[in-house]
């Protein structure tokens, strides 16, 4: 969409580092399955091992795992398994299950005609093997399919996440191959004794976020071997980084690429910041759209405006978010969710937190009736929502614009 806009008040276009990286991502996976980091190499991880189980992103992530995948198989079967030992396993989580159409992007349709294909249904109980509870009094139920598996490739994006702190690593067990109720316990440590949301559940911070300790806590009850890769996009579609290695210490190695790519310094908070996720799936659905808002946000003044260009093509995402936009504001669904948890909950009182501190303006594929609901204001396209937009932060506005807020992490400097 063009977007056009005064230059009176100010205008900056904020946007991901593009990496300096011309490497084919199959070249950059083969050097860091040579220099693992905290690991063993595959090959003698696999070795005398029977069973191998690759978990990879579900379709609410860009399909990392389909140019590498085989490659990984080709490891493996040079490791002494056989291709009827090696299966595909969907992290989905507590996300909705995928048909053959949502799977065959994610794999390529070789794989999905040559391999067995797996994927996480949270809520049957039965799917699920018990390895006791953590610490914070989370049970840790993982999928058999991960469980019981001798080696766990966990092909995994990293990006910034608005509560884990970042995505891939540990949450490639846990939320992925863990059941409802696992994840249910895991994410409720978003809220403080108060039923607020805990500020050390935030985008970039894993130091004393209990939601990340508790699922690394976690991850470690896993009796299989795991080999983690960590892939890193640079928010263009390329490739920056692949890291390889031990579960957690690669995954801490990836994250300092992260910072370095999408950390973002700003001089100070403007009054209209105008986001888009960066294309599909990123605002596939409200759920996952709310972390381009969240980013967004994070840039603005009280009062303040955002505008949201968000198709959400698949509509809210679970049928357990909008409920709670029925309560009055959100110190009456802080109450209601400490007394009464669901998944989503918090999400929805993230949500709900930030339109009351700033205007929110959607642009969206979503009815109208449906974005009124959320306690936001529709938009019939961009000219629109901008006019809105002005009308609300009056002339000479600061503004800044995220054509890929996504992953895109805003921090004012000091």
């Amino acid at each position: 969409m063009r977007l056009e806009l005064p230059h009176s008040g100010g205008v900056d276009v904020l946007l991901p580092r593009k990496t300096s990286n011309n490497e084919p991502v199959e070249s950059l996976l083969e050097r860091s399955l040579a220099h693992p980091v905290g690991s063993p190499h595959l090959s003698d991880l696999a070795s005398g091992k029977r069973s191998v189980t690759i978990a990879i992103p579900d379709k609410t992530r860009p399909p990392i795992a389909r140019d590498i995948l085989p490659l990984l198989i080709g490891r493996l079967v040079s490791a002494g398994f056989g291709e009827g030992d090696i299966r595909i396993f969907i992290s989905c989580g507590i996300h909705s299950l995928h048909g053959e159409d949502d799977i065959r992007p994610l794999v390529g349709d070789e794989i999905f005609e040559k391999f067995e294909i797996y994927q996480n249904d949270g809520r049957r109980r039965e799917n699920f093997v018990s390895l006791g509870r953590t610490s914070r009094g989370t049970p840790v139920e993982v999928n058999r399919v991960v469980a019981e598996s001798d080696l766990v490739v966990a092909v995994g994006g990293l990006a910034f996440h608005y509560f884990a702190g970042f995505t891939g690593g540990r949450k490639m067990i846990i939320p992925g191959a863990a059941s409802a109720a696992m994840v249910e316990n895991n994410h409720r440590l978003t809220l403080t004794g108060t039923g607020d949301m805990n500020p050390d559940c935030s985008s970039g911070t894993l130091r004393g976020n209990p939601v990340h300790e508790d699922m690394v806590e976690a991850a470690g009850f896993l009796r299989s071997a795991v080999y983690l890769v960590n892939v890193i996009s640079d928010g263009w579609g390329q490739t920056a980084g692949v890291i390889s290695g031990d579960l957690f210490e690669s995954h801490a190695a990836g994250t300092e690429v992260v910072r370095d790519l999408f950390e973002c310094r700003i001089d100070g908070r403007c009054d209209v910041a105008v986001a888009s996720a960066g294309g599909h799936p990123l605002d596939m659905n409200v759920i996952q759209a709310h972390k381009t808002l969240e980013h967004a946000a994070l840039s603005v003044r009280d009062g303040g405006v955002v505008v949201g260009v968000l198709a959400c093509a698949e509509g809210i995402g679970s049928d357990t978010f909008l409920p709670w936009f029925e309560y009055g504001d959100s110190r009456e669904v802080m109450c209601n969710l400490y007394r009464n948890y669901e998944l989503n909950g918090h999400t929805a009182l993230s949500f709900m937190q930030k339109r009351e501190r700033v205007n929110i303006i959607l642009l969206s594929e979503l009815p109208e009736d449906t974005v009124r609901k959320l306690g936001v204001t529709p938009a019939s396209d961009i000219a629109d929502a901008m006019s809105k937009a002005e009308a609300l932060a009056g002339p000479g506005a600061r503004v800044y614009v995220f054509p890929r807020a996504w992953g895109l992490l805003p921090v004012v400097r000091s």
